[in-house]
C-alpha cells in the first residue's frame, strides 16, 4: 500500500513521517533561510495489521510541481497537511491539493491534517476546514508533530477508507483468479486495462501472476481488504 503526504512548505509533512517512523530517510537541504527544505522525498514505512504501508513525503515548494506529480503516481492514498498557525500558506496549499486531485483517479481517498493545534494563533480544524473550502464530507483531523498528539488517527482513517474502496475490486478479483477473461467481462474493461490493473496489484502484493498461464492467484494480503 502506498500513501503520499503532502502539503505546503514547512508544514510538519517530514517530521510527520519520522514520528510515524523514525528510520524514515528525507531528502533535503537548507534554504537561504538555514531552515530545513525538503528537495526530494521522504521514505518511511508503517505496518498496519501485519500490512506494510510505504509512506511517502513530497517537496512543499511550488517549483518542484513535477517531483510531486511522480511521487503521487500509483498512490492508494493522501495525507494532506495544513498549516494552522500560518494562513500564508493557505494558497500553495490549494495550489498543490489541486495538482493532486487533477492527478490522481477520483476513488483515491484524500485525508486532512491541521498541523500545529494547540499553538499560539493556531486556527481550528472547522476554521481552516471552512477557509479553503473543503467538501464538508472531507476527514479533517487536528495534530502537533511537534508534540506527538494525534498522529496516528489520520492515518488509521485512510487506511481504511482504501480497505473500503479497494473492497469490492478485491472481491472481485478472487471470484475470478482462474478466470481472467471472466474479469475482462465483469469489469467491462479491455485486455490492456485487465494487465495494468493485475500488474498494479501485484506490486501491491494482493496477487502473482502466472504470465505463462495467463491467470493469477490472490496472495494472504488479499485478506487485508476483505
Amino acid at each position: 500500500m502506498k500513501i503520499v503526504v503532502a502539503g505546503p512548505f514547512q508544514s510538519g509533512k517530514s517530521k510527520y513521517i519520522q514520528a510515524l517512523d523514525e528510520r524514515a530517510i528525507n531528502i533535503m537541504t537548507l534554504d537561504k533561510n538555514k531552515k530545513e527544505c525538503t528537495i526530494g522525498m521522504d521514505i518511511g514505512s508503517y505496518i498496519c495489521e501485519g500490512m506494510k504501508i510505504s509512506i511517502f513525503g513530497t517537496p512543499g515548494l511550488l517549483r518542484f510541481k513535477t517531483i510531486r506529480q511522480i511521487i503521487i503516481s500509483g498512490a492508494d492514498g493522501i495525507l494532506f497537511m495544513f498549516d494552522g498557525t500560518n494562513p500564508d500558506k493557505d494558497d500553495a496549499a490549494i495550489q498543490i491539493l489541486n495538482e493532486i486531485r487533477n492527478r490522481i483517479p477520483r476513488r483515491v481517498p484524500i485525508v486532512y491534517m491541521v498541523n500545529k493545534i494547540g499553538e499560539p494563533n493556531c486556527r481550528s480544524v472547522d476554521v481552516v476546514k471552512a477557509q479553503n473550502y473543503l467538501p464538508k464530507s472531507a476527514e479533517v483531523f487536528g495534530i502537533n508533530v511537534e508534540k506527538g498528539e494525534n498522529v496516528i488517527e489520520p492515518l488509521d482513517e485512510l487506511v481504511y477508507l482504501i480497505r473500503e474502496s479497494m473492497k469490492p475490486l478485491v472481491v472481485t478479483l478472487r471470484k475470478y483468479q482462474n478466470n481472467p477473461l471472466g474479469l475482462k467481462v465483469a469489469l467491462n474493461r479491455s485486455v490492456d486495462e485487465i494487465m495494468e490493473l493485475l500488474n498494479a496489484m501485484e506490486l501491491r502484493g494482493i496477487i502473482s501472476i502466472d504470465r505463462t498461464n495467463m491467470t493469477y492467484e490472490m496472495k494472504q494480503t488479499a485478506d487485508f481488504f476483505v
